[in-house]
């Protein structure tokens, strides 16, 4: 693999690995504070606000992976019937469920 692919590739691995791992901090952060609001130590404006963020993040790291797919393994590294075959389907499809 020449220089620029492999670059690419790094670039890539990095940066699905860090969206895929960010999106399972919003599932802690909600769990966290729905806990705390039922045990009544923090309010429950504080708890929704915390909440609203955690589906902020799901926002922002579901945009990365769509990215990551997009802009840059995609036309850099494979095809999309490549992708496809490893499981890696654009999101827009994996949104419409089966």
């Amino acid at each position: 693999m020449s220089e620029p692919f492999e670059e690419t590739a790094c670039e890539a691995a990095v940066a699905i690995n860090s969206a895929v791992a960010d999106l399972l901090l919003p599932r802690h952060i909600f769990r966290l504070f729905t806990q705390h609001q039922e045990a009544g130590r923090v309010s429950s404006g504080y708890a929704t606000a915390a909440r609203r963020l955690a589906m902020q993040l799901i926002v922002v790291n579901l945009f990365r992976l769509w990215e990551a797919r997009q802009h840059l393994l995609s036309p850099w590294l494979f095809k999309d019937d490549e992708l496809r075959a490893m499981g890696f389907l654009p999101l827009e499809e994996l949104a419409q469920g089966p």
